[in-house]
């Protein structure tokens, strides 16, 4: 049986895709017209880049699969890094790239390159072209995704749209319901009813993971909790330290018998290190342990709920009272600081809501704090890049809710997506974005490698003078510079406030 070109697009529509984000172009003129014909929203941008890291974001917020399609050329290169913070992060993308008859490969013709696996971190591939019989690769593609979390490139081999008529759906496929794969058991974990002194340990989890279920594990198992920051809501276990860098200071690996890793990255370069023990079990449902580790099992993490273990009663109150302490402290000495402006922003929020915090220097200053009342912290914790952040936060509020989002960014972040900023007026959620301006990459100046060398500020921190707040307000959008956190004042009106830190 060959596949013809909708019934490809049934088959990918088949995982319970609701949304499009599109790419402009000639070649994929075919893919947008059949999608145009079904209950598939498309979302249109200028650059593929962005519209990568946009469908980031609102797969991280509705848990579904989200389909990106680009024309051909280097429409389809500018995908990878989104791609690649996809894998990472076991986000589920599909990218259904156009591409030119396979006549013209290895030829100069225009927009013409090797398509073909150019996502090297993709869970799977599928080239199609007319008359190929792909249904057996797309269900071993989509099963792959459906287990693992990650994102699968279709390539699709399509006729000039200019000198060729356009095809039309033999039949329409009606909304498909999301395709739910139930994680496996695996093997069963070791007996740990022997340990007495055990610790838990909370890397970044999986994106499907129901974080009540983890909230319950943490009642079951009674051992002290270190967590990361990516999923802040769980500090507030009364078993949970605030702060894994302060934890990682105060404790080492031999105050416990056993430490069981769930999870995958930390933020904390300091747990990478206290996780190299060798009594060290790690336990995921895909991700990867953040450091070698010998005892690894894959499986449901349900299966905490069923381990039998004896408590461990450690007190967890004292340091995370001094760390917020050191932070109050902190905030007072320098109250317009990257500090002084995210805790004020935080302390302004009396209800629950969300927030995305960008790499490099937020992301570390959330990590040390609890921070009350939010919900999800969404993170692109992936690759850790800073591009494509201002793409994934406009993602993230694409899905409609009530419930505003928080974003802290810093200004590096902002300038390398900044282009993205002119998705604002479409967003369908309360949203505030920080941009921390402290006038380039501050963070570098904590290399001691590098923070004293005479051009540290042109060749690590890139320093600037740019006015952030101007070049945004320019595209028409609600812009203003604030000196000092007593001017904070979030309405999460499509607003952008740019917090200036550099010391005159």
């Amino acid at each position: 049986m060959s596949t013809t070109i909708d019934a490809l697009l049934d088959r990918i529509l088949k995982e319970g895709v609701q949304v499009c984000c599109l790419g402009a172009g000639s070649r994929s003129t075919q893919l947008v017209h059949l999608l145009q014909q079904t209950h598939i929203e498309l979302l249109p941008f200028v650059d593929e880049r962005a519209v990568g890291y946009m469908a980031l974001g609102i797969a991280k917020a509705t848990k579904r699969p989200v389909l990106v399609v680009t024309t051909s050329g280097t429409a389809v290169s500018n995908l990878c890094p989104a791609m690649t913070e996809a894998a990472h992060g076991h986000i589920n993308l599909i990218a259904l790239t156009a591409d030119r008859p396979s006549d013209t490969a290895g030829t100069s013709a225009n927009q013409t390159i090797d398509q073909q696996g150019i996502f090297h971190d993709a869970l799977a591939q599928v080239q199609w072209e007319a008359g190929k019989d792909v249904y057996d690769e797309c269900d071993r593609a989509f099963d792959l995704m459906a287990r693992q979390g990650g994102p699968v490139h279709v390539n699709v081999r399509l006729k000039d749209p200019v000198t060729h008529p356009l095809i039309e759906w033999s039949s329409v496929p009606p909304p498909s319901a999301l395709r739910m794969a139930e994680q496996p058991m695996g093997a069963p974990l070791p007996d740990l009813s022997d340990a007495t002194r055990g610790l838990l340990c909370i890397g970044q989890l999986e994106p499907w993971v129901d974080r009540d279920q983890i909230w319950q594990a943490m009642d079951h198992l009674k051992w002290p909790v270190v967590v990361d920051g990516s999923h802040a809501r769980l500090k507030s276990h009364p078993l949970a330290f605030h702060g894994a860098d302060a934890f990682c200071m105060a404790h080492t690996p031999p105050a416990f018998d056993l430490i069981l890793c769930i999870g995958g990255r930390w933020i904390s370069k300091h747990m990478s290190t206290f996780l190299l023990a060798d009594h060290v079990l790690h336990w995921s449902e895909g991700a990867k342990p953040v450091v070698h580790v010998t005892n690894r099992h894959q499986g449901s993490y349900k299966g905490l709920l069923s381990l039998s273990t004896q408590p461990h009663k450690m007190p967890v109150d004292g340091l995370n009272q001094a760390l917020a302490l050191a932070t109050q402290d902190a905030v007072a000495a320098k109250p317009a600081s990257d500090l002084g402006f995210i805790v004020s922003a935080f302390n302004q929020m009396a209800a629950p809501f969300d927030c995305f915090i960008a790499n490099s220097l937020p992301i570390r200053l959330v990590d040390a704090m609890h921070v009350a009342h939010v919900r999800h912290v969404h993170v692109n914790r992936g690759a850790s890049g800073i591009d494509g952040n201002i793409a994934t936060i406009m993602g993230l509020c694409m899905a409609e809710t009530d419930v505003p989002l928080l974003a802290v960014v810093g200004d590096l972040a902002a300038v390398y997506d900044l282009n993205s900023f002119l998705l604002m007026p479409k967003v369908r959620r309360p949203v505030s974005i920080l941009i921390i301006n402290n006038g380039g990459g501050d963070i570098f100046s904590r290399l001691p490698s590098v923070a004293n060398r005479s051009d540290f500020n042109d060749m690590f921190k890139l320093a600037h003078q740019w006015p952030l707040a101007n070049m945004i307000a320019a595209m028409g959008l609600n812009a203003n510079r604030i000196d000092h956190p007593s001017a904070l004042n979030l309405d999460f009106d499509r607003q952008v406030i740019e917090c200036m830190t550099i010391e005159k």
